[in-house]
């Protein structure tokens, strides 16, 4: 598979480097623009260094959705993302996340929340074939953290959701709405009058990683820590600056969150990298599925240019895949599933001490 999983079967989303939704999602869809994103809805406090956000849809407005388009046509699918409903709809179903087929212009499977606070899954659109509800009465003001699945087929079709690591509502039989068997975008949001919600701390799977990357994550929390000094080691920041910064210092101008586009480091040169440092990661201990490199960048001249994201810890390096550098400032992840020192899972030491960083490559 590829799209926004590259070779690695996976992505994620902390709504943290940002504020603007479209650095988040492919497009917006909503028609009152009050989807935003917000310190102050965070899911957790933010580390030092960091901060948290949410991405909300506004009370009073209706039709207020974004899209992530995943660039690859999926028959499995498997997503987690914390969610917080300040109110249920009045009545029938209200939609938070939808598996759509862009093709066939319609939505696969459909998650919802009724107005007793259940959640709903639906056949194609939010009043489409009831598949199940589950059976938990949820609280509004309150993070949840739930994980729809898909597998899109007429008749060995799976939908299925778990809330909090529990299975809440399971389906065996037809998935399919549309003539095609996948799906290749997600919508999140709201498009019931009077229903907000938050929504953090996303991850998407495509099912083709190895074990445990293949499967349901559980709760997950994606933190994001911008740089907070130059790389250990010389050599490493080989960029120009602006404004200028003395040696040492030239995280000072990407450090901000968001970017603000004045302060900049730049490089023309192939093979030359800028790393940074960031902060500790706050008190956790095991289970960290992956790290993601998330860097804004464009080329402010004629002709192609390309570039790589890099991972350093230790004195191993993981560059690439290699990208064609944008003519207006756009993001780029890049995920690495183990250590590249170690070959193994990540372990606090290791994230605590990598360096994400940038190369140009011509």
């Amino acid at each position: 598979m590829a799209g926004i999983f590259g070779s690695i079967g996976g992505w994620s989303m902390g709504f943290d480097h940002t504020t603007a939704r479209l650095d988040c999602l492919t497009g917006y869809d909503g028609s009152s623009g009050l989807m935003n994103i917000q310190t102050q809805w965070a899911r957790y406090a933010a580390p030092t260094g960091a901060t948290s956000m949410g991405l909300q849809a506004a009370p009073s407005g209706t039709n207020d959705y974004g899209h992530l388009t995943l660039g690859t046509q999926l028959i499995n699918c498997i997503s987690g993302i914390a969610v917080n409903f300040s109110a249920f709809p009045a009545s029938g179903n209200a939609f938070f996340y939808q598996y759509y087929d862009s093709v066939g212009a319609a939505g696969q499977v459909t998650f919802c929340v009724n107005s007793n606070g259940k959640l709903v899954m639906t056949r194609g659109a939010t009043n489409g074939t009831v598949l199940a509800t589950g059976t938990t009465t949820l609280l509004t003001n309150t993070w949840y953290y739930v994980e729809p699945k898909c597998k899109i087929d007429p008749t060995t079709g799976i939908a299925e959701i778990r809330l909090n690591g529990s299975v809440e509502a399971t389906f065996s039989g037809n998935t399919r709405n549309t003539a095609n068997t996948w799906t290749d975008l997600i919508y999140i949001g709201s498009t019931t009058s009077n229903v907000s919600i938050l929504f953090d701390d996303w991850y998407i799977l495509d099912t083709t990683a190895a074990s445990p990357n293949n499967t349901y994550l559980g709760d997950k929390r994606e933190v994001y820590f911008p740089a907070n000094a130059d790389s250990a080691t010389a050599g490493l920041n080989q960029w120009s600056t602006s404004p200028n910064q003395s040696a040492g210092s030239h995280y000072l101008n990407v450090n901000s969150v968001p970017g603000t586009g004045a302060n900049y480091n730049f490089d023309a040169n192939p093979g030359d990298r800028e790393s940074y440092r960031h902060a500790s990661l706050p008190g956790l201990t095991a289970g960290i599925s992956w790290t993601t490199v998330r860097n804004k960048f464009e080329k402010d001249d004629a002709g192609s240019r390309s570039c790589a994201l890099t991972m350093r810890s230790g004195t191993t390096d993981s560059v690439g895949p290699t990208i064609s550098s944008p003519s207006s400032y756009s993001f780029a992840n890049k995920i690495d599933l183990v250590d590249p020192s170690t070959g193994a899972a990540w372990t606090p030491g290791g994230v605590n001490n990598n360096e994400p960083g940038h190369q140009v490559i011509s």
